[in-house]
């Protein structure tokens, strides 16, 4: 094999990536170390404190938003509802790769399944960005109305140039006739506890 034309076809590859054509795309796999150190942290005071936060964030959202804080913001329109915590210094990057899958585990309990768990790394600009996520959808009922739930719901953990930068969850309605209205987002929300 030419090593050089292999090189090249590396390069390349990896300056015309992007979202749907990541460089490296594969299934999210944790480690057994990992899911202990996970376990470790669900129990955590400091996942009590992150889950709080959130919670109590939301409420500010609605009733005082203008002094919600800086870490976060939170979408609410008719298309797409959710939040986007961004990454600060007094929680370790670890807490917000278990609190990727803690939010996980609590959608799951809300009567959701697994479609996808995955990692896609790719170039934006000058930096490489790496996605792991998880994309959960309502476990599927056939007599219409449908029960969507809160929608499609993807959480995603965002990181450039290898370092943490925001985590994201966003639940999507459909917006078809078959289905039922979807659930407040407050109670996903409070839920989190």
């Amino acid at each position: 094999m030419d090593i050089r034309k292999y090189l090249k076809q590396l390069f390349t590859a990896t300056e015309q990536s992007s979202v749907s054509n990541p460089v490296h795309h594969e299934l999210l796999k944790r480690s057994d170390q990992y899911l202990l150190e996970y376990e470790t942290w669900k129990n955590s005071a400091n996942r009590k404190q992150i889950t709080d936060w959130l919670i109590a964030e939301f409420s500010v959202s609605k009733s005082n938003p203008q002094t919600l804080d800086e870490a976060i913001d939170f979408m609410d329109n008719p298309h797409s509802r959710g939040f986007i915590i961004y990454y600060r210094n007094e929680h370790p990057e670890s807490a917000y790769l278990f609190l990727l899958d803690f939010l996980q585990e609590k959608i799951l309990d809300l009567g959701y399944r697994n479609y996808m768990s995955d990692i896609k790394s790719f170039t934006k600009k000058e930096d490489v960005e790496t996605v792991q996520r998880h994309y959960l959808k309502p476990k599927p009922t056939f007599e219409p109305p449908i029960n969507q739930e809160f929608g499609n719901v993807t959480i995603e953990l965002v990181f450039k140039n290898e370092k943490t930068t925001l985590l994201r969850l966003s639940a999507n309605p459909y917006s078809d006739r078959l289905y039922q209205p979807p659930k407040e987002f407050a109670q996903l929300v409070y839920s989190l506890k």
